[in-house]
Formats: C-alpha cells, structure tokens, sequence
C-alpha cells in the first residue's frame, strides 16, 4: 500500500488529475473499488482480460454488472483479445470480448481494450456487437497504424 501512497503523490504533484485502474479477474475487482474510493483520482474499471477467460467463474457476468452498477462512474476493462498467446482458446476469447461488450452497451460505459494479433476479430466482434460507423473505423485503423 505504501507504494501506491508514492504513486498517487508523484502523479499529483506532476499535475495528473486522473487515472485508470482496470481490474483484470474477478479477484481483483474489490481492490480496485477500494481504491477508487479511497483515491479520488482512479477511475475504476472491471473486467476480464483474456488471459484470465479460462479461469472465471460459473456467475463472472452477473458479478461484472453487479460492481459495475455499484460504481457508476467506472469503465468496463480491461477486455479484449489475445492471439499472441501461445495457448488460448479464441472461441472462448471472443465469448468473453462479445459479453463484455454488449454489458458495457447496456450500461453506457467507456472499455479498455487490449488487443494483441487479433484487430481483425477485434473488429468484427465491435461490429457485431455494437457497429461501427464508417469514420470512427478508419480513426481506429490509423490509431492501429501509428
């Protein structure tokens, strides 16, 4: 914890004013609440990265939207897929992207995704799930790009 007390200091005397703090498994997603609380300047944001979809458990979505609910101001991340990795499932991947996604749809809520050899299924998941107008597609290629 003392380290974290150095981190928000340093980042406040630096003139940051905010902070994303993704929780990546349900495991994590009480610390992160706890955080938030305690320091203004975190923004939470729970979900399941796909390094852990493997490993959730049986009512994962049902605990996902319960926090989100209890912390309004929180984003949905960090999500996504990973093709990098040499042992996944990206059936299973994109089950958990495509959920997470139409829950953070539902909520109105901001995502942080992460995304390694796999912006093409990426896409077409956000697609499918949300659509994407013409414009914001070709901003997300050049960010891809740049």
């Amino acid at each position: 914890m003392a380290r974290i007390e150095e981190v928000i200091v340093r980042a406040r005397t630096t003139g940051v004013e905010h902070m994303l703090c993704c929780g990546t498994q349900e495991d994590d997603w009480a610390a992160v609440a706890e955080l938030a609380k305690k320091y203004g300047e975190i923004i939470p944001a729970f979900g399941l990265h796909p390094w852990f979809a493997a490993k959730r458990g049986e009512r994962w979505m049902e605990k996902l939207e319960q926090i989100l609910v209890e912390c309004p101001g929180a984003a949905v991340g960090e999500l996504g897929l990973d093709h990098a990795l040499e042992e996944r499932n990206d059936a299973e991947q994109a089950e958990v992207f495509a959920a997470q996604l139409k829950l953070a749809r539902k909520l109105k809520r901001p995502v942080s995704i992460h995304c390694r050899r796999a912006w093409g299924d990426m896409m077409k998941i956000i697609e499918q799930q949300c659509g994407l107008p013409q414009a914001e597609r070709y901003t997300l290629f050049q960010a891809r790009l740049i």
